[in-house]
C-alpha cells in the first residue's frame, strides 16, 4: 500500500498566503469606495471618542443614536446617502472584525427606516447636458490649449455616454481614431470592477465645431501627448504652458461647471454626471431605443436609465393631454 505524503506548509509561507488574501479581500471594492468606508467610519470613530462612546464593538443603541445625529428633527441634516454610507462602513468594520454587527439589531434597523421616512429618500439629480446646450458651448469656446482640452472632455464624455472616472482614465491605447469616428475601450468602470472591459464608438459629426473624432484628434495634436493618459491637466509656468498628470474626476466635475456658466446655465445645477445623463435624455428623446441606449452606456439594469427616459418623453402619450 503506498501512503502519500502530506507536505507540511511552513509557517513563513502561510503567513505570505494569509496577507495575500487579505490584500485581495482589500481589491474586491474599488479604491474609491474603499476611501469613502474609510471616511465614514473614521468619522463615527470621531464622534464616539467625543461622545464618549464605544465604536467597535459598538451597541445597538450607539448607531442608532448616531444616524440621529447625522439626520437631527431640528436641524439640518445630511443626506440619506450619508446615512447608508455611515451603515455600510460600520457594519464592514465589524464583520472583518469578527464582532457582533450592529447594522442587523431591530433597533438599527427601525431607526434607519424610520429616519427615511422623515427626511425623505429622493435623490438629488443634477441636470442633463442635452445636445442643444452641448453644441452651445463647444461652438463659443476658442483656442486656448485648456479650451481644446475642454471641448475633447465634453464631446468625448457626451457622445460616450462616459462616467468620470472612465474620462480620466482613458489611456493613449484604448483610443483608435478612423473615418468613422472615435472607437474606445473602457477598461474598467463602476459596474466592472473584475475589468471584462467594453468597446465604445463616437461616429463623427456633421457639425465639425461638435464632432468627438475631431476634438480628440486635436487634443492629442495639440497636447503632443503619445502614450499613457490622455486627458491631464496643463500646467502654467512664467508664461508657458506643459502637460502634467491626468486629471481627476473632480476636475471633469470642474470643467463642466466652468463652461456651462459661461453658456449661462446655473452652475450649481450640473456635475461631471450630467454629460451621461445628457446622452441619455438626448437619445430617448430623438427615439433611440433601449437597448441602443443600453449598448452605449453599458447599463446593467433599468432602473436608472428609465428615470432619464421618462424625463426625455415625459410629454409623449401623456395621459393628461387633451383631458381640457
Amino acid at each position: 500500500m503506498t501512503i502519500a505524503l502530506v507536505r507540511v506548509m511552513p509557517k513563513s509561507e502561510l503567513a505570505k498566503h494569509a496577507r495575500t488574501a487579505a490584500r485581495d479581500a482589500q481589491r474586491s471594492r474599488a479604491d474609491s469606495t474603499l476611501r469613502a468606508y474609510e471616511g465614514a467610519w473614521a468619522r463615527f470613530d470621531m464622534w464616539c471618542k467625543e461622545t464618549g462612546q464605544e465604536s467597535m464593538p459598538a451597541s445597538p443603541e450607539t448607531v442608532s443614536t448616531y444616524l440621529s445625529f447625522l439626520c437631527p428633527e431640528d436641524g439640518p441634516t445630511h443626506k440619506i446617502s450619508t446615512m447608508e454610507l455611515a451603515l455600510v462602513a460600520i457594519s464592514q468594520r465589524h464583520e472583518l472584525a469578527r464582532r457582533p454587527n450592529p447594522r442587523k439589531d431591530p433597533m438599527v434597523s427601525s431607526t434607519r427606516k424610520g429616519i427615511r421616512r422623515r427626511v425623505g429618500v429622493a435623490q438629488r439629480c443634477v441636470h442633463a447636458l442635452v445636445t442643444d446646450s452641448i453644441r452651445r458651448i463647444v461652438h463659443g469656446m476658442g483656442n486656448d490649449l485648456a479650451d481644446v482640452r475642454d471641448v475633447a472632455i465634453l464631446l468625448v464624455g457626451f457622445v460616450g455616454a462616459l462616467r468620470r472616472s472612465e474620462i480620466v482614465a482613458l489611456r493613449m491605447e484604448d483610443c483608435l481614431i478612423d473615418e468613422r469616428g472615435v472607437t474606445i475601450t473602457i477598461r474598467r468602470s463602476k459596474t466592472d470592477q473584475e475589468g471584462a472591459g467594453r468597446v465604445v464608438s463616437l461616429p463623427r459629426s456633421k457639425d465639425t465645431l461638435a464632432c468627438p473624432a475631431r476634438a480628440l484628434a486635436r487634443w492629442i495634436e495639440e497636447s503632443k501627448i503619445n502614450k499613457g493618459h490622455v486627458f491631464r491637466r496643463i500646467l502654467r509656468k512664467e508664461c508657458k504652458r506643459r502637460i502634467g498628470e491626468k486629471l481627476t474626476g473632480g476636475s471633469v466635475a470642474l470643467i463642466v461647471q466652468r463652461h456651462v456658466v459661461k453658456a449661462g446655465l446655473m452652475r450649481t445645477d450640473y456635475s461631471g454626471h450630467s454629460l451621461r445623463a445628457g446622452f441619455v435624455t438626448s437619445a430617448a428623446a430623438a427615439g433611440r431605443v433601449r437597448e441602443e441606449i443600453k449598448r452605449q452606456t453599458g447599463h446593467k439594469n433599468d432602473q436608472v436609465l428609465d428615470r432619464y427616459i421618462r424625463f426625455a418623453t415625459r410629454w409623449e402619450r401623456n395621459a393628461a393631454d387633451g383631458l381640457l
